[in-house]
């Protein structure tokens, strides 16, 4: 690796890009039906999970809320 800039910028994740994003973003309405409102008696996950994939969702939104850590052993490691 190259020299320590000292130098760190935030690039947030580009979520819609990954295929579990996709699928949760396209999906989770449907599948939240089906949790309430099953058309059989075979075991289901817990309804908490579609709140899970919400959250999911949100993750990376700035609107939602944010945390950095910035890590001064890492930090040390690069000197």
């Amino acid at each position: 690796m190259g020299e320590w800039s000292g130098e760190f910028r935030y690039r947030p994740r580009e979520r819609a890009k990954g295929p579990l994003s996709r699928v949760v973003l396209d999906h989770l309405e449907e599948f939240a039906l089906q949790l309430a409102w099953p058309s059989d008696s075979r075991p289901r996950p817990q309804l908490r999970v579609i709140e899970r994939f919400r959250k999911y969702i949100e993750c990376g939104i700035h609107r939602f809320g944010v945390a950095r850590y910035r890590c001064p052993l890492f930090l040390l490691q690069l000197r």
